[in-house]
């Protein structure tokens, strides 16, 4: 690989998450509009990643450089029986940009090289829809040597490789964000006939093949270029969010959830975890809107970025309670918090004024995570778990 050009502008610190030990992050502003979470190859933090990742810095990135051989080391020695890089690489994403103090969550997009390349798509594949932006992979094999298998997640598919510890990760038809591979057409090490016939089987992927490119992208004029505009052209694509702008609620990230079928006067309020509208909360959502109860879901990621006292969040749920009511002709009430959802959702409902508290009757507080201090201000350390009903008194509401 090359070593240093002209991306020297980037400033660059270091933090410790995790299982990723030390990670480097690269920036040349103080609020980039972009984050890359980029993954290295066997060779670790050498200077042909490092420059790659100046040079993402200088597009209005964020790079948060991960050395794969110590992440993929620490995977290996972890007791789960099978390893989830795309929740790894999630919580390291909100770690850093609350650690910098972004003003709101930035999706990251995803970028690797080599046996990153590799990481990055196993990642995209078994994660949630929403998680990531996008993918970008340096020369690419479907292959790569692990301690134990990853999980399947959302989707991922994988075959036992000839080699010892290998696994050869299956083309996806799901894929719901974009994946770019730039392969060289002179890589020794992964055939690109071969890539590129894999790459074309994957949904939302596509592939640019390098000429007088190898397998260490050594000449960066004969791919820099290339680099540098799949990266850029990844922001001008259209990514559809879930989220619908209510005009009179169009602060707050809602997802509507329309009923199945016509049945009763009851809607459903949902509070999210701290991933976002991810499986989980899509599941519990749609199974609600399958026995015909419209669900209206609050986003807790994007909400919750930024402290909130319960006064607060409370007036925004008596604000969502109000339009909803109206507007889809409900008379009761249902609320739903899972995870930090159901931290924060006791709270909430103990501030709302009384003839809104008279329309709930129920809340349901499904695998409360415990983490509201950081999202709400004042909250004691009592939870409740289970479900509390304020016809039937089971359980206690924090105040």
């Amino acid at each position: 690989m090359a070593g240093p050009v002209s991306y020297g502008r980037a400033e660059e610190r270091s933090l410790t998450f995790g299982r990723f030990g030390t990670v480097h992050l690269y920036y040349e502003s103080p609020r980039p509009s972009r984050v890359v979470l980029f993954a290295s190859g066997d060779g670790g933090r050498n200077l042909g990643v490092v420059d790659m990742a100046r040079s993402l810095a200088s597009l209005d990135a964020l790079v948060v450089g991960v050395d794969i051989v110590h992440y993929l080391g620490e995977l290996a020695r972890s007791f789960e029986p099978c390893g989830f890089p795309a929740g790894d690489l999630e919580q390291l994403s909100q770690y850093v940009q609350r650690e910098l103090d972004f003003p709101a969550y930035v999706p990251p997009v995803l970028v690797g090289y080599s046996s990153g390349a590799t990481l990055v798509y196993a990642a995209m594949v078994q994660a949630p829809s929403n998680t990531f932006r996008a993918g970008l992979s340096l020369g690419f094999c479907p292959d790569l040597t692990l301690g134990k298998p990853l999980c399947r997640g959302s989707g991922l598919e994988w075959t036992i490789g000839a080699k010892p510890g290998s696994y050869v990760f299956q083309p996806s038809a799901t894929l719901e964000v974009p994946w770019v591979v730039l392969q060289g057409a002179a890589d020794q090490v992964c055939d690109p006939s071969s890539t590129e016939s894999y790459v074309r089987r994957v949904r939302q992927a596509e592939i640019i093949l390098l000429p007088k490119v190898g397998h260490g992208f050594a000449v960066q004029r004969n791919w820099m270029p290339q680099f540098r505009e799949a990266f850029s052209r990844i922001f001008r694509m259209e990514i559809p969010s879930p989220e619908i702008p209510v005009k009179s609620l169009s602060d707050l990230p809602l997802i509507e959830v329309p009923a199945k079928k016509t049945a009763g006067d009851l809607l459903a309020v949902h509070l999210t975890g701290d991933g976002g509208w991810g499986v989980t909360d899509k599941g519990l959502s749609a199974e609600l809107a399958e026995q015909g109860i419209p669900v209206v879901a609050l986003n807790s990621l994007k909400y919750f970025w930024n402290r909130r006292t319960p006064e607060s969040a409370s007036q925004d749920l008596a604000r969502i309670l109000s339009r909803y009511i109206l507007a889809w002709g409900k008379a009761r009430v249902m609320l739903v918090g899972y995870s930090l959802g159901a931290d924060v959702l006791p709270f909430m409902y103990n501030r709302l004024p009384d003839d809104l508290r008279q329309r709930v009757v129920s809340v349901v507080l499904l695998g409360p995570a415990h983490g509201s201090r950081r999202q709400l201000g004042e909250c004691p350390p009592a939870y409740c778990r289970g479900c509390l009903s304020r016809q039937r008194g089971l359980g206690r509401i924090p105040r």
